[in-house]
């Protein structure tokens, strides 16, 4: 009803308290379609903000749930949208490392040359931590080395600190490095 008539922000907040209520009782497919169907709505609204925020609700539950490229994909345009717009660009960086370390869990090629690419494109992903540890975490995956995985978290982790999603990847990244490239679920 209030879609209908224009005002998006009020479907837009119950669909993402319903995303909230469905992740919290481990229905991720159907907490994922909410919180994109929330994006939406805020799109509808004029609401970058809170619809990047929705949509990256919904990449952290799609790499929670094993969909590592779609979530790697949708991390990679909230970047390269953030970077485009004066009140998002602190959070691209962010972004791109989670789409990053998302694409590495996958066993994606060439994540470190992804990693440049999206530097380049994206300058405050350029001269980062988070691309240092990147461009580490896709050098001791290539050569299957889970020291230099833990080497390469240590070294960031001195003056930098991981949120819940990045050491649940690093976790999973090292599980996948130390089964030499097997995905395991």
């Amino acid at each position: 009803m209030y879609a209908e008539q224009g005002q998006f922000s009020i479907p837009a907040r119950q669909l993402e308290e319903a995303g909230d209520l469905l992740a919290a009782s481990q229905d991720q497919r159907n907490a994922i379609d909410a919180y994109l169907r929330a994006a939406d709505f805020w799109s509808g609204e004029d609401s970058p903000a809170n619809a990047a925020g929705s949509r990256a609700k919904a990449a952290e539950l799609m790499a929670d749930c094993g969909r590592l490229a779609e979530a790697a994909a949708v991390f990679e345009d909230l970047g390269v949208s953030a970077e485009q717009h004066s009140l998002l660009s602190f959070g691209a960086m962010d972004h791109l490392a989670k789409s990053c370390l998302c694409l590495l869990c996958s066993g994606a090629a060439g994540v470190g040359e992804k990693a440049e690419q999206l530097a380049e494109l994206c300058g405050s992903f350029k001269d980062t931590d988070e691309l240092s540890l990147v461009r580490s975490l896709a050098s001791a995956t290539d050569a299957r080395d889970v020291a230099a995985v833990d080497a390469a978290v240590s070294e960031f982790e001195r003056f930098n600190n991981l949120d819940d999603f990045a050491r649940r990847r690093l976790h999973q990244l090292r599980q996948f490095v130390a089964s030499g490239g097997v995905q395991l679920q």
